[in-house]
């Protein structure tokens, strides 16, 4: 039984995450195996819940319920509510792991990052991780990271890299076209705008300030006439300062949150580059879905976006904003490099789909029910 994030709690990618490899165990399963989900009564989990109401949910009301699932083995997808591993009644108890930056952040390792999440909070999900069977890392940087930081045994951690949407796809140059003119039209863009593009949360890990001040360098500094188009979270209020003291405030179009996998698939076609600078990511999402849609990726070398990126992208370190601005240059004034970036890209992207990753769980299934349970810690 899979144990999702409550409903007012998850974030975009963990329920995404969920979604998906719900569907995809689903689909791979053998006939022999029953794959459940745990279903939230909107009456005790409603959509929006007051930060007192949430932690209710958290800590008490879907522990009380995870009890009484009758299940085999249990798979807490995110490891945010590994709180629920010793209610579970479970035989076996697995956890996937994002990404355990708060450690970084409480390390002191990116000083310019906050925390959303206490030290002592975070110590105690990392405890109750302990306690499962098994571990899901998104990524080797994530299991190196549970490794050294936290402690895990290498053995009690496997990794399995996430799948990829299918609506993530290249089109035809024609159609290609076609939506990069709805796209100028929409926002009064010149045919001669480059179109950078960057997908983000508001999170200070996303690194928005080496963008802006790769965009600067690329406008002012090459001359190159270029809008960048954001998706998800507008710049705060620190980094529309910047924006505005770099001098390319009315170089940047809002772009808004895609409603749907197939928007936003449109709005990565629709652009020339996409750029992804994170200080740290446990896996990275929007680099893997702009290669797949054969876009030419430059990002950073973060956490796991080496591994995810690899020879489909280029790859600077996080803060080298003249070095990323350089490599959009390039790629704007040379078709051919451009061209062979997107063979390389939509290669590397068709590495990772959600065939490979639920056929990898369901052996950790296998291995984990079958073998002996983990030593409690």
């Amino acid at each position: 039984m899979l144990l999702p994030s409550v409903p007012s709690f998850g974030s975009y990618s963990s329920n995404r995450y969920h979604r998906e490899l719900l569907a995809a165990l689903q689909l791979y399963a053998p006939q022999d195996v029953t794959i459940d989900d745990f279903k939230f009564d909107p009456r005790l989990f409603p959509g929006r819940a007051s930060a007192w109401s949430l932690r209710f949910q958290r800590w008490c009301l879907y522990p009380m319920l995870a009890r009484f699932q009758p299940s085999d083995i249990v798979h807490v997808v995110d490891q945010s509510h590994a709180n629920l591993i010793p209610f579970c009644r479970a035989r076996r108890k697995i956890v996937t792991c994002q990404d355990v930056i708060p450690l970084h952040v409480f390390r002191g390792d990116f000083p310019h990052l906050t925390g959303g999440l206490s030290e002592r909070s975070f110590s105690v999900l990392l405890q109750q991780m302990k306690r499962s069977d098994h571990i899901v890392a998104a990524s080797n940087s994530t299991k190196r990271d549970l490794i050294e930081l936290a402690g895990f045994a290498p053995e009690q951690v496997s990794v399995v890299y996430h799948g990829l949407n299918e609506a993530f796809s290249p089109v035809s140059a024609v159609r290609r076209r076609e939506l990069q003119e709805k796209l100028r039209a929409q926002f009064q863009l010149s045919s001669e705008c480059a179109l950078v593009m960057h997908v983000g949360t508001g999170g200070t890990y996303k690194n928005t300030p080496t963008i802006l001040r790769s965009m600067a360098e690329l406008i002012k500094g090459k001359h190159q006439r270029a809008s960048l188009i954001r998706a998800g979270a507008s710049l705060n209020k620190e980094e529309s300062a910047l924006a505005t003291e770099l001098g390319i405030a009315n170089s940047i179009v809002y772009a808004g949150q895609p409603q749907s996998d197939e928007l936003l698939a449109d709005l990565y076609r629709a652009c020339d580059i996409f750029i992804f600078p994170s200080f740290w990511e446990g896996f990275g999402w929007p680099p893997l879905e702009a290669m797949a849609c054969g876009l030419p990726v430059i990002a950073s070398t973060g956490g796991s976006l080496p591994e995810v990126v690899g020879t489909g992208g280029s790859l600077f370190e996080p803060s080298d904003f003249q070095s990323m601005s350089k490599d959009m240059f390039d790629l704007l004034q040379n078709e051919s490099l451009r061209q062979e970036r997107v063979m390389s890209a939509l290669k590397q992207a068709s590495l990772f789909t959600w065939k490979r990753a639920a056929e990898s769980l369901l052996e950790i299934y296998t291995n984990v029910c079958f073998g002996e349970p983990a030593t409690r810690q």
